[in-house]
């Protein structure tokens, strides 16, 4: 339930993978339960072959969960520019980014996100896998 109003909706993420395909461009959509599409994002990378990757769940207290999204190239093609992992939150009426951070390598790729209470605190933290590392992050505070 990404918009707070109690239905949950269906996050899609779009990449290509094609020898350096450039379309269709990386982006995530919501769709609602009648698979209407309500939201597609803006271009999530500038690089080409990318795979994108979501999750969803509560990490800011307010309007609904956020949704967590972060890129991968594939595997052989040479980034131009470095890959990002970027939360987004409903603000009543659409999908804002909140947050967002550049990997520092052009080889380091965001593999898989998880939004989830891992150690029983009663807490959410955003779990990333990378090419390199496991990245957690606490939510800020309101």
């Amino acid at each position: 339930d990404v918009n707070g109003v109690s239905v949950v909706e269906i996050i899609r993420g779009v990449g290509s993978q094609c020898g350096e395909s450039s379309s269709p461009r990386p982006s995530f959509s919501i769709y609602d339960t009648n698979y209407s599409k309500i939201f597609t994002s803006s271009e999530l990378s500038k690089n080409n072959d990318i795979d994108v990757n979501v999750a969803t769940g509560e990490l800011i207290s307010g309007n609904g969960e956020e949704i967590a999204v972060g890129t991968w190239a594939y595997d052989g093609i040479t980034q131009s520019y470095p890959e990002n992992i970027r939360i987004f939150q409903y603000n009543g009426t659409t999908y804002e980014e909140v947050w967002k951070k550049k990997l520092s390598d052009l080889k380091e790729d965001v593999y898989h996100l998880k939004i989830a209470d891992l150690n029983g605190d009663g807490q959410n933290y955003l779990f990333v896998s990378t090419t390199y590392k496991l990245m957690v992050y606490a939510p800020r505070k309101n």
